[in-house]
């Protein structure tokens, strides 16, 4: 008995069963058991393709939910976040997702948020809360600064 592609020879039964969806030949049912792939990584490790909000976890051999407020994302934990809901910003250095732009960070592309240099206070000018940058520059007229 020969089976299709992405099925196995199940020996107990004499019948033909499902590879995981991740293979796309295999000797058995479990994702370890791929002896070729639907997709390749570069690592040569099958890669599974799971929906939006979720990443693939191999000690679990399962799609599990991104954390970190993550709508795409990649890592051992799902914690690095490749993309962001709607109104929240990617931290760049951090690969996380937040409400808002941290203090001593610029927004860049819409929602992409960036460290600023050290010595660049103008870039850090730009997060500050309106207010006190209002209150900052009123002192500094007045002080003929």
């Amino acid at each position: 008995l020969e089976c299709l592609k992405g099925y196995y020879l199940h020996e107990g039964a004499l019948e033909c069963l499902q590879c995981h969806s991740a293979c796309s030949t295999c000797d058995g049912p479990r994702y370890g058991d791929c002896l070729t792939c639907n997709i390749e990584s570069s690592h040569g490790v099958c890669r599974v393709l799971c929906n939006s909000g979720n990443y693939w976890n191999v000690p679990f051999e399962s799609c599990l939910p991104c954390q970190n407020g993550c709508k795409d994302c990649k890592g051992r934990l799902g914690d690095q976040c490749l993309s962001c809901p709607e109104g929240d910003y990617w931290i760049s250095d951090k690969s996380t997702c937040q409400k808002s732009v941290p203090q001593g960070y610029r927004v860049a592309n819409k929602n992409e948020a960036y460290r600023c240099p050290d010595d660049n206070l103008e870039c850090s000018a730009n997060n500050l809360n309106p207010g006190l940058l209002s209150i900052i520059l009123l002192v500094c007229v007045y002080l003929n600064l």
